[in-house]
């Protein structure tokens, strides 16, 4: 199972730990922050991209392909719902997340073709676009209150 555990003072500044490793989230000024680290959004981004690259070298490397490297660009926007064609659900707004990838090293079409599929099938990819994915939350007493 992964944990994290992610705190904040009296302002935007997060400290995220998963007790071996420290990070940090923080709004832009415009939202009241200090815009001292990458936001949530832009971490997420990271971490699918972080993700889909390390699947398509995991992948190369046990096929013993030449991929040598991997540049992911991520991008997400918000768009309304009323706008996308095809979705008929309840939602205001859908985001759409899009990578562009680029796949450097000697490899044959049918190869890069096979990384690019690989990579749709990271872990982070199937848990943010999985209908199975759920969050809960739950409100926990503090000392003293």
């Amino acid at each position: 199972m992964e944990k994290a555990r992610v705190v904040t003072e009296a302002g935007y500044l997060a400290t995220a730990t998963n007790y071996r490793h420290n990070w940090h989230a923080d709004v832009g000024e415009a939202a009241g922050g200090e815009d001292t680290a990458p936001n949530p959004e832009e971490m997420l981004l990271g971490s699918l991209g972080s993700c889909t690259v390390q699947t398509m070298h995991m992948y190369a490397n046990r096929k013993g392909w030449d991929l040598q490297r991997v540049e992911v660009d991520l991008e997400m926007d918000k768009v309304k719902a009323a706008d996308v064609e095809d979705y008929d659900g309840d939602a205001k707004f859908i985001n759409f997340i899009t990578k562009q990838i680029r796949l450097h090293g000697d490899l044959t079409d049918d190869q890069r073709e096979r990384i690019m599929t690989i990579g749709t099938k990271c872990p982070v990819h199937r848990i943010i676009s999985s209908p199975t994915t759920r969050v809960e939350q739950t409100l926990l007493e503090t000392e003293g209150a």
